[in-house]
């Protein structure tokens, strides 16, 4: 188990060093993290493999080539694309266990079927009451290797509230001969201490003749702060709250009939549904799962358990995953022996001390949550959080800083004379509003509703403050109005969008003697997910398409070359010397162009 955030920094510049863009000192820090840490290791070792096996494609000026683009997506092979959209996670297994069902479902034929409004209320309250859980999986997935048609496992999963988890998953694969690895995962959280044991080896599409070999690691994270993310305990697991509790907006597909239980059948994509695709990233290899890849969720109209999930790629009628629950339970109590962990592996410090009072102000309204685990994370850093079943609330107080409006948070007035910045839930990342008061940077994240979140900002004995222009660096920002985007110079704004999307944000850079950079982001409605939102950039001071070692495809937008990058869903192109780019990974490359053409 490991920090995600410090990882994801060291990951970062691992790609930056094979582009032959880092400088001497920091490759020095990347190699003495390499020494430590196995996953990003291995996450080396893909990244050379993908440079040799993946296809750059120039982007020269060619005809309009999205149909056949769409069509050839739906064909390729699991190992063709990026690294980004696999599955690493045995505890994912777990998680895309909870969600499975014991039988397939039958469909009723006069459906009554609730509103996605109420489901996520009632999922929400489901999550709430839960103490303990525990439960068995089959899991088949499809798509991991060529050679590999089917995988098998078994997964075997407890869970005691707030932040105990148990995941067993064990390697059922009638494999070819050679040295393939089984892909077994042992996981264990509590709230002081997590421990995984996984398998390492080389990736997927380079196995089972790989010179890296394989073996075990494990890691174990001492000191953890109060969710803290480094496990998925209890992420959507055991109810899928994240998915459902804090949207309102799914499909309800209708009812069924699974294990003889009566079932809500719920459409989603992969990033409506990624707090199920982030579960079952915790240790081992998996087959990818793509932006566009189809989720279906069948969810207990009794217990809102997940009784089965399927993941199916756009055009194909057979799951490329499939986890059906041979059996689950909610007992009065579980064993605290089942969470005691090894204490065998690399050891990593969470920073947490909890025999420090934190100083932080305290919200007046908690949502029903009672207070949990409190402490600081170092001098100047305080935390306080709150719990109750799975839900919680995790507030973080440090001194105040510039606020960051650049990205895509909303500014939302939390009561008269205070403001905050509001982020929906992204890949690892949790939802959450940023408040800057005088002298004070509160962070408040939780898994609850978006509303009960701001009910909690609005309460805390501080008056937040969002100002429209901050200076960082050489540059400033500034935050702009609807109306104001349609003066800048150079700006296009579309004239479509897909149903329901609106203007979000807008930030001007203005950076002197450089030019100018705008970023427009548009989102579909409050509760969507970071992954659903459209990012819309153009730029004065960018003169021509960024060199990239991704899997790119030649694209003509409206007479200019361009690009569309699979990996980022984003679509970037030079129109009159000015560089635009549409970032949205929920949507096909028919509809980006579509967006495209439609700038005015």
């Amino acid at each position: 188990m490991r920090s995600e955030s410090v990882c994801s920094e060291f990951r970062a510049d691992l790609s930056a060093r094979l582009d032959g863009e880092l400088d001497a000192a920091r490759s020095i820090a990347v190699e003495e993290h390499l020494a430590t840490c196995a996953s990003c290791r291995r996450f080396e070792a893909a990244q050379h493999e993908l440079r040799r096996t993946l296809r750059l494609v120039p982007a020269e000026p060619t005809p309009d080539v999205a149909p056949a683009v769409l069509a050839a997506l739906a064909e390729r092979e699991p190992s063709q694309w990026p690294m980004r959209f696999r599955l690493a996670s045995l505890a994912g297994v777990a998680a895309a266990i909870l969600i499975l069902a014991t039988s397939f479902p039958l469909l009723d034929s006069r459906p009554q079927v609730a509103g996605a409004v109420e489901i996520s209320r009632r999922v929400l309250a489901a999550a709430q009451e839960l103490r303990a859980y525990r439960a068995t999986f089959d899991i088949v997935e499809r798509g991991w290797h060529p050679d590999v048609a089917e995988r098998r496992f078994r997964a075997d999963v407890w869970y005691r509230a707030p932040e105990n988890l148990r995941l067993r998953v064990r390697d059922r694969t009638d494999y070819p001969v050679g040295p393939w690895p089984a892909n077994n995962v042992d996981l264990i959280a509590t709230p002081s201490r997590s421990w995984i044991r996984e398998p390492y080896a080389c990736p997927a599409p380079a196995l089972p003749g790989c010179a890296v070999g394989t073996g075990l690691e494990e890691v174990r994270v001492v000191n953890r702060q109060p969710f803290d993310g480094t496990s998925t305990a209890p992420g959507d697991i055991v109810v899928p709250l994240e998915t459902l509790a804090a949207a309102d907006a799914f499909t309800v597909e209708g009812t069924a009939t699974v294990a003889g239980r009566r079932a809500y059948r719920i459409r989603l994509s992969y990033l409506e549904a990624f707090p199920l695709v982030d579960a079952l990233q915790s240790g081992g290899s998996w087959a990818p799962v793509l932006p566009l890849d189809r989720i279906d969720v069948w969810v207990d109209r009794e217990t809102w358990f997940p009784l089965r999930f399927e993941v199916r790629r756009p055009g194909e009628r057979t799951p490329r995953l499939e986890v059906t629950a041979r059996r689950f339970e909610r007992p009065e109590r579980i064993d605290a022996a089942i969470f005691d962990a090894p204490h065998s592996g690399v050891v990593r410090d969470g920073g947490f001390d909890a025999t420090i009072a934190p100083g932080a102000p305290l919200p007046a309204f908690t949502a029903g949550l009672t207070p949990y685990r409190s402490g600081t994370l170092g001098d100047r850093t305080s935390l306080v959080s709150y719990a109750r079943g799975m839900t919680y609330l995790k507030l973080i107080g440090r001194p105040a800083t510039a606020p960051d409006i650049t990205d895509a948070s909303e500014v939302v007035e939390l009561r008269p004379g205070s403001l905050g910045y509001y982020r929906p839930a992204g890949s690892g990342l949790p939802r959450r509003i940023d408040i800057y008061a005088e002298g004070d940077h509160i962070r408040i994240e939780s898994n609850l509703r978006r509303e009960q979140l701001l009910r909690v900002a609005a309460s805390l004995p501080v008056d937040g403050r969002a100002p429209r222009r901050v200076r960082a660096g050489g540059a400033v920002n500034m935050r702009l109005e609807p109306d104001e985007v349609a003066d800048i110079s150079f700006a296009l704004l579309p004239s479509r969008l897909p149903p329901g999307y609106r203007m979000l944000s807008a930030t001007l850079r203005r950076i002197p003697a450089d030019g100018d950079e705008l970023a427009v982001v548009y989102s579909g409605s409050q509760s969507a997910p970071e992954g659903a939102l459209i990012r819309l950039f153009q730029s004065v001071r960018i003169g021509q398409l960024p060199p990239s070692s991704e899997d790119l495809v030649a694209v003509d937008v409206g007479g200019s070359p361009g690009r569309w990058s699979i990996e980022r869903g984003e679509l970037e192109w030079i129109d009159g010397g000015i560089y635009r780019s549409i970032a949205a990974p929920s949507f096909d490359l028919a509809t980006l162009l579509g967006i495209a053409g439609s700038l005015r």
